[in-house]
């Protein structure tokens, strides 16, 4: 338990510096990379928050998914993130 606490924790401030707006050649080679044969667990999280959309100036639901891996060495490695718009179920 102490483990996945510590993991979550280093995670999360891991995801809050990652600066989401990569330029898209950049995020479209991200999100096709193949994963390595030496990762040896991913990790799937949820986070649900609320942004505002500027085009409608209103808050919209938001929901970011966020893939993470570690390796045999024991690294870990952001795999991919996807975001959601609006509520689903």
């Amino acid at each position: 338990m102490r483990l996945r606490k510590e993991f979550f924790s280093n995670f999360n401030l891991f995801f809050l510096n990652l600066n989401l707006s990569l330029n898209l050649s950049l995020e479209k080679e991200f999100r096709t990379r193949e994963l390595p044969e030496n990762v040896f667990c991913l990790f799937i999280d949820a986070y649900h928050t609320s942004i505002k959309d500027e085009e409608i100036g209103r808050v919209k639901k938001a929901v970011i998914y966020v893939v993470v891996g570690i390796d045999l060495d024991g690294r870990k490695s952001l795999y991919g993130y996807y975001i959601y718009w609006g509520v689903r179920k």
